[in-house]
């Protein structure tokens, strides 16, 4: 595939693509970056220290489901803020 002209400059095409495939990389970036923030308040304030305290088991097996079903929701609640 050509990717430059006879001038030497970068076809139109290539440059579109290039533009869309960095908008995609930034877009993830700056979630990202705005997730990593809010985890980090939430941790800087004891947030999680509620949930951890409220975890009562000796079973490795209903850990496992607890933190399956803690994740879940809230990881939702997270995205949403």
């Amino acid at each position: 595939a050509d990717f430059y002209n006879s001038g030497g400059k970068a076809v139109d095409g290539v440059l579109g693509e290039l533009k869309e495939q960095l908008s995609e990389v930034s877009d993830i970036c700056f979630f990202l970056l705005a997730a990593s923030t809010i985890v980090e308040v939430v941790d800087a304030h004891q947030g999680f220290k509620v949930v951890t305290n409220a975890i009562k088991t000796d079973s490795k097996k209903q850990l496992f489901w607890i933190i399956g079903f803690l994740t879940f929701f809230l990881s939702s609640i997270l995205n949403n803020l």
